[in-house]
């Protein structure tokens, strides 16, 4: 993979949001192999995760998509990794922090402002959902009650998850898009992430 070590590729999605987040994943494997589209197969671990074989089997992958239309996938030599996106939409957040998140995660959330609510909900979520996914057991097994830095800013730039120096995540936002990534290895702890959007299909 030249250049970056952690990339993440995302996009606008209308139709089949499974069919597009696979075709990402396929456009941006290749462009990180350098090698043609074709030439890149997408499978399944047991587990359910995606990767990739052949030639492309170095990578570690991950892959979201949102039926509220977004797609998000990252890839990385380093570690696995995980990946989620939401778009930012009327939800019950206070409802669904107080029945699924710590309290001190739902006492945070309803410190922010109203119209804040729903952003800063999503942003939890889409933490707890890459960290999952990177662990390779999604929300299962407490998931959604894992500890989360919900006080560091959003920017693209991968740090030690709490209790685990072996996860580090990145939350980012952009208008109405809020996502979230995780690699776990101890050496992504202070990575920049490559974030790259692609016009939407």
């Amino acid at each position: 993979m030249n250049g970056p070590v952690v990339a993440v590729w995302w996009s606008r999605a209308a139709g089949d949001v499974r069919e597009l987040a696979r075709a990402l994943l396929v456009e941006a494997a290749a462009r990180a192999l350098d090698q043609p589209a074709e030439t890149i197969t997408v499978a399944h671990e047991p587990s359910g995760r995606p990767c990739l074989t052949g030639g492309a089997a170095r990578l570690h992958v991950g892959v979201s998509h949102c039926a509220a239309g977004a797609v998000a996938v990252v890839l990385s030599p380093l570690a696995p990794v995980g990946i989620d996106i939401e778009v930012v939409r009327p939800l019950p957040a206070r409802r669904l922090a107080g029945r699924w998140m710590l309290p001190e995660e739902s006492e945070w959330l309803a410190a922010h402002p109203p119209d804040e609510r729903v952003g800063a909900f999503l942003r939890l979520w889409t933490y707890k959902e890459a960290v999952g996914k990177a662990y390779g057991t999604g929300l299962r097994g407490g998931g959604l009650r894992r500890p989360m830095p919900v006080h560091r800013p959003v920017r693209p730039e991968l740090r030690a998850i709490p209790g685990d120096p072996q996860m580090a995540a990145a939350g980012l936002a952009t208008g109405d898009i809020v996502l979230a990534v995780a690699c776990g290895s101890r050496v992504a702890d202070g990575l920049a992430v490559a974030v790259t959007e692609v016009p939407g299909g």
